[in-house]
């Protein structure tokens, strides 16, 4: 089911509209169904979208590297969600240093409508897993490893 966050957090602020709804996805699956944030700020549908940024499917290199020896196709370049979002009516922020983080998010919650929180995050930590969670990751993948 990937990419469906953004739909899924919009649908579930319109089914209880009295509860916070945020939305944390990653830039890959942001990309599906991004535009999906026009018809919150078009409908004043009070969501918040958390995008992490590093600008590649980080997800997908490990399962890649196992299954051919390489990645192809995994680097995505920087996109600005934030400004993506600004076009399509939401209300937007960018964070690149951690500090900047918590008033973003307050930011954020205190808007009217839809907003978008870009957190600029790093591919390569995200690579730096333990080898156990990096066998959980294939055995989800491919099956028991055993």
């Amino acid at each position: 089911m990937l990419g469906t966050g953004i739909p899924s957090a919009i649908g579930a602020k319109l089914g209880a509209p009295d509860r916070e709804v945020v939305c944390v996805t990653g830039d890959g699956a942001a990309g599906f169904h991004f535009m999906e944030m026009q018809c919150a700020a078009r409908d004043r549908i009070k969501v918040t979208v958390i995008v992490f940024a590093e600008g590649s499917w980080t997800m997908e290199e490990p399962n890649e590297r196992l299954l051919y020896g390489r990645t192809f196709g995994t680097t995505m370049g920087t996109v600005r969600w934030d400004r993506v979002g600004e076009g399509l009516g939401c209300s937007a922020w960018y964070v690149d240093r951690i500090d900047d983080i918590k008033a973003a998010l307050a930011q954020a919650k205190a808007c009217d409508g839809a907003a978008v929180v870009c957190v600029k995050s790093d591919r390569d930590a995200n690579l730096l897993l333990p080898q156990d969670m990096i066998a959980r990751f294939f055995e989800v993948y491919q099956g028991p490893l055993a």
